[in-house]
């Protein structure tokens, strides 16, 4: 049996934009367990990350333009995007 990714964040997509938290995690976790996420904001736009030494969420520069979609599908498409690209990136 082939190992699958498991998606983190996707169950947001059943929740109305003006009930989800503020700031949405999403993440995938491979089949070697490593997990790569983001943070996004309720509406899934743009690309955040926690700031220890600011104590607040900062957008990550680049990413104003970037959005989650709007089903499932195209979030998982997202994140697996994602994945392969720090994969290939580090």
């Amino acid at each position: 049996m082939a190992n699958r990714n498991k998606y983190i964040g996707l169950e947001n997509y059943d929740i109305p934009e003006s009930e989800r938290d503020y700031y949405v995690y999403f993440g995938v976790i491979d089949a070697d367990g490593e997990e790569y996420g983001f943070y996004t904001n309720r509406a899934l736009e743009g690309m955040f990350y926690w700031s220890d030494e600011r104590g607040i969420y900062v957008q990550t520069e680049g990413t104003c333009q970037f959005d989650m979609g709007r089903t499932k599908t195209v979030g998982r498409n997202r994140l697996k995007a994602y994945m392969n690209y720090w994969k290939e990136n580090r």
